[in-house]
Order: structure tokens, then sequence, then C-alpha cells
């Protein structure tokens, strides 16, 4: 093989936006040593919360010193296999998720780490491991329950999509709230029992209105105003996963929460809880999710909504990112590379 050059994003400083911090750079790639593949990237995901926290270094849980390299999940071909390897072969599709390896066009991985697909589609960065942060949250965090009544936040978007769905798998009812109305024709395709958009309609009059015992399970990754809204209308032993609070995040002071009630004033006398989802700390769950979550998948039972505005190429990564961080999308945000 000749002497392949791979371009990716590295963060080359602390910055308050990646595309302050980061910069496109070249480097030769190696051939992969023993039990290592070498994959070329054709799609990754975008998870742009994630980045911006990453080069603002607010992640307690990592200590990260520049220069790193970004992204997650990426779909991509096998190009050459190391000393070892038997379970996959040159022109095998794959799925990887792991952090740094995704925003470059070239990347080696352990091959017990990789997953093998049967098509190159970026529907799998969606699945992995988006779709699987929904499910282990809501098994394993949430607890949910057959035919519980459930509310989800950003129901429209990347990881609220697979929320939904798999609450409806569970005879579930639940109430998708989301902004726009095109964001409201998806979740009505999904099957939502209702659907509250947040920037025409009063949020705490139409959970009254569609549960009036209240929510037993809200998946909430928005945070702010909203989420005390959803508090409100928390059912008796109901249970609240938060899986991200965008709303806030970059935020280091919120004055407006010194005056506010504390927070267990508002769930005491039900009985409820508030539980919090952070994928990197329950990895024992994610290979088992996986499974019956690519299996759903080809057998028909689980849609996977991809973002319809396209980048292409490493140079739009940045583009991408700030996309995501409008809000506008619907469905996964993804890169072809």
């Amino acid at each position: 093989m000749s002497v392949l050059i791979s371009r990716k994003i590295r963060v080359h400083q602390l910055a308050e936006t990646v595309r302050a911090g980061a910069e496109i750079v070249a480097e030769n790639v190696a051939l992969p040593s023993a039990g290592q593949v070498l994959i070329r990237n054709r799609f990754a995901g975008i998870n742009a919360l994630f980045d911006r926290a990453v080069v603002r270094d607010e992640l307690p849980y990592r200590l990260i010193n520049p220069p790193f390299d970004l992204g997650v999940e990426a779909v991509g071909v096998v190009v050459a296999v190391g000393q070892g390897v038997e379970n996959l072969k040159v022109g095998h599709f794959v799925s990887t998720t792991r952090f740094t390896q995704s925003y470059r066009e070239y990347q080696t991985e352990s091959a017990d780490k990789v997953w093998q697909i049967p098509a190159l589609h970026p529907a799998y960065v969606a699945l992995r491991p988006t779709a699987v942060s929904a499910l282990v949250a809501l098994e394993q965090v949430g607890q949910l329950k057959d035919g519980e009544t459930v509310a989800v936040t950003a129901a429209a978007g990347g990881l609220g999509q697979f929320v939904v769905q798999f609450a409806k798998m569970r005879g579930c009812r639940v109430v998708g709230i989301c902004g726009g109305a095109h964001k409201v024709a998806f979740l009505r395709q999904l099957g939502c029992d209702a659907i509250i958009d947040y920037r025409t309609e009063n949020v705490g009059q139409a959970l009254q209105e569609f549960s009036p015992k209240g929510i037993d399970l809200i998946y909430d990754t928005v945070g702010g105003v909203l989420f005390d809204t959803l508090l409100n209308h928390l059912a008796v032993r109901g249970r609240v996963v938060v899986s991200g609070y965008a709303s806030d995040m970059g935020r280091p002071e919120l004055p407006e929460l010194v005056t506010s009630p504390r927070i267990y004033t508002q769930i005491y006398w039900k009985a409820a809880q508030i539980r919090c989802f952070q994928n990197a700390l329950y990895p024992e769950f994610q290979d088992d999710a996986s499974r019956r979550i690519l299996a759903w998948y080809h057998a028909g039972l689980l849609q996977v909504k991809l973002d319809e505005r396209r980048f292409k190429g490493i140079e739009q990564v940045f583009d991408a990112i700030d996309y995501h961080l409008s809000g506008q999308n619907v469905g996964k945000v993804w890169i072809e590379l």
C-alpha cells in the first residue's frame, strides 16, 4: 500500500467554539498493528453540544489538554487488516464509536471494537451510539415500564426520535415536545400520541390536558424553563431522566436560580425521582443495546431520520457543528467524508 495522507480535525487550543479552537491537519497513515484494522471513514455523526463542551473543557469526568482530536461515531470501509485479525476483511463495512476517531478521513481501531454492518449507509451513525444512548437511558436509568405516560423533549432530534420509538415499542403514551411545524410533522409520523410545539403552545397547559394525573417518565435533554415546567407535571412516583441540558450548557452562572425553590420541594411529596444519564458512564450495557437496536432496524421495526441538510468533506465539519447548534435539524446531523 502506498503512503496514505489523512486529514482530520484537531483542537489546538481551548476556546469558546470549535471553529475557534480547532483546525484541519494532515498526517501520514500507518498500517494497522496486530489486532487492528485501518478504516476509511465515509460518514460521521455530528454531536455539536458535546464537541463544544470538550473544546471549552467542560467535561468534569474527563481531563483533556490540547492538542486532541474530535468526533465519536463513524461508518466506513476496512482498507487494511493487521496480523491476527480474522473476523474482518478488506472491503467490509463497519461502524465505530470512540472519542477522537470520527472527524477524520482514516482511523485505526482494535478489531474487537469494530461492528461489521451490512451496508455503507449514514443511518448507522445514528444507530450507534445515539440510539444506544436512548435505549440504555430509558431502561437502566428511567426504568421504563410498559404502558407508562412518557414526555420527551427535543423529540424530533437525533436522540429524541429514538426515545419516542422505544417508548412506543413498550406500549407507552408518548408526548413529544419540539419547536416548529416541520418538527411537529415528523413527530406525527413517528406516532406520538400528543405533540407540543413550545413555540406556539403553553407547554404546562398542554401537559395537563394530555395527562391530568401527571407524567410517569420525563426524558429531558433541554433543561432550563422547560425542565421546570415538566417537573411541575410529574406524576406520583414519576422519574425524570436528565440526559443533557442544552439551554443551560456553557452558562457558569445562573443567577435566576438563586431564588428558585429547592428541587426537593417539588418532588418530595410525590416520592418522585430525578436521575441523570451520561453515556460514557454506562459502558457495560452498550453492546447488548447495540445488538438489539441493529436487529430492530434490519427487521424494519425502527426508523432512522437523518437530517436533510447535506455536508460533505472534512472542511464542512465546522459548518455541520454550527448548524446542529442552531437547533434547526430534524433527526441526526451527519457528514459525508
